[in-house]
């Protein structure tokens, strides 16, 4: 999964090239009085395996090895992801809005594209949730994008008959 949330991570600093990495996090701080300020700005991501009704069927594919003389039999299935974002400080919306657009922009889609990775056009609206944080408000901002990936596997050689002999006896 490091590998994936990298790539988001890529595709966030291309989006928003001037936000400085450190205010870019993969994961929420677990305990106490947060680590920034509500005049910063803040993005965090998450990324998660989703749902959806393509991810649930399996496709097989078989082909022909003639050196090996045997069949391989692929699977193959579409893998939904969801990257749900959270963003915190003075200017969380305007930054919701620049990422949630930015991953239409042609070097976003091709950058995905070189991993795999389709965004799904239907996303979430921007939802508004101010936060009191250890007695202070935080401005807060969340969405969800869904994104698309191809998978494949070659999981099985399947030997088959090639030759048989049939004896036919009369009475």
């Amino acid at each position: 999964m490091n590998e994936i949330e990298g790539l988001f991570y890529d595709c966030i600093r291309l989006i928003l090239p001037v936000f400085e990495s450190t205010s870019i996090c993969r994961v929420h701080q677990a305990f106490g009085q947060p680590s920034f300020s509500n005049t910063e700005d803040r993005i965090f991501f998450d990324v998660v395996e989703g749902e959806s009704n393509e991810s649930k069927q399996v496709y097989f594919s078989d082909e022909y090895d003639e050196k090996k003389d045997a069949l391989k039999r692929t699977h193959e299935r579409t893998i939904t992801y969801n990257v749900k974002f959270t963003l915190y400080g003075p200017n969380s919306y305007d930054n919701s809005i620049a990422i949630r657009d930015g991953f239409f922009t042609e070097a976003a889609r091709r950058k995905l594209r070189e991993s795999g990775f389709f965004i799904v056009p239907y996303h979430q609206i921007t939802s508004y949730y101010p936060e009191q944080l250890c007695g202070v408000w935080y401005q807060r901002y969340d969405f969800e994008i869904t994104f698309n990936r191809g998978w494949s596997s070659v999981s099985e050689e399947l030997n088959y008959i090639s030759q048989t002999t049939i004896n036919v006896e009369g009475e």
